[in-house]
C-alpha cells in the first residue's frame, strides 16, 4: 500500500486552493462572506473536516477571518501577507544588536 500519495493534494488543500484562487481572481472580495461550511461541503462534495482544516489555513495566514456564528470574510489578498512578512523580514534584519 502507498502511504505518500504521490504528491495527491489532501481535499482540505484542494478546498484551500480553490478559495486562495476565489479571491486572486478577485471574485471573493476584501470584506465579503465566504460561503457557509455546509455550503463548501456541498460545494466539493467533502466533509467538514476538510472544509475547517482549509478555514484554519487560510485563518492561521490572515487571509481570512472567521466570526462563530457570523461567518468567515476576506480580510486580505496573498499578496498583501506577503508584502507584510518581507516588511517585518526587513525590519528585523535592519535592526542593530
Amino acid at each position: 500500500m502507498d502511504y505518500f500519495n504521490k504528491g495527491r493534494l489532501s481535499l482540505s488543500d484542494e478546498v484551500y486552493n480553490y478559495i486562495v484562487k476565489k479571491i486572486v481572481d478577485n471574485e471573493w472580495k476584501i470584506g465579503e462572506k465566504l460561503p457557509s461550511e455546509s455550503q463548501m461541503c456541498k460545494i466539493f462534495g467533502v466533509s467538514r473536516t476538510s472544509v475547517r482544516a482549509a478555514l484554519q489555513t487560510l485563518q492561521g495566514s490572515g487571509m481570512i477571518v472567521t466570526m462563530q456564528g457570523v461567518g468567515s470574510f476576506v480580510h486580505k489578498l496573498p499578496n498583501e501577507i506577503y508584502k507584510q512578512d518581507v516588511d517585518i523580514a526587513s525590519d528585523i534584519s535592519s535592526e542593530q544588536f
